[in-house]
Order: C-alpha cells, then sequence, then structure tokens
C-alpha cells in the first residue's frame, strides 16, 4: 500500500499519519480474519472433559456457527480491539526512535 500510495502522489516517503493510517488498515484487516480461528483453538484448549472427548477444529466450529451463527466467531472482538489498539499506538509511538536504538541514525516522519 505505501508504494501504490508513493506512486499515486508522486513522494517518496510517505508521512507518519500515512503510514499509521496503512498500518491500522492492515492490522484491522489481519485482525477480522485471524480472529475466528483463535478463538475456536482458544475454547479446544479450554476443554476440560475427556481427552478423548476434546472436539477437533471443524467440528467446533460448525457447532458455534450452528448455535451462535456467523456472530458467533466473533463473540469477543471488540473487547480484543479495545485491548490491541492501545498496543499498536504505543508501538507507532516508538518507530521513529527504533532505528537509532540500533545505531542505524534516525527515521523522519
Amino acid at each position: 500500500l505505501t508504494e501504490k500510495y508513493n506512486k499515486h502522489h508522486d513522494v517518496t516517503s510517505p508521512g507518519f499519519a500515512v503510514l499509521a493510517g496503512i498500518g491500522g488498515f492492515s492490522t484491522g484487516i489481519a485482525m477480522v480474519v485471524t480472529y475466528p480461528v483463535r478463538l475456536i483453538t482458544c475454547q479446544i484448549q479450554a476443554y476440560s472433559g475427556a481427552e478423548s472427548q476434546r472436539p477437533q477444529f471443524m467440528a467446533r466450529s460448525r457447532k458455534i456457527i450452528k448455535t451462535e451463527g456467523l456472530r458467533g466467531l466473533y463473540r469477543g472482538f471488540t473487547a480484543n480491539c479495545c485491548k490491541v489498539l492501545p498496543r499498536q499506538c504505543y508501538l507507532l509511538d516508538d518507530l521513529p526512535e527504533t532505528p537509532g536504538r540500533f545505531g542505524t541514525g534516525s527515521v523522519d516522519f
């Protein structure tokens, strides 16, 4: 996305706000795609019954969809976003200082 932005606006380096927007967008897409997998995996790991009766991944996902619909795959998603967003802001705040820590100079934003 950064390269496409640079070509479209004829710049060599986008500003901090553009990089933050691109990073936020890509993080959001990654969260939407991977959250159901993490939810089902967590539920399987938390299963406390007999090991031989532990649900398989596909069986558990079918049960969630059957009982709760597709919304069930995103149960707790908002709370997870509230946990991830501050971390992303912290990482973006530290980004300009990171190269200096490794002796490679600083990044101008």
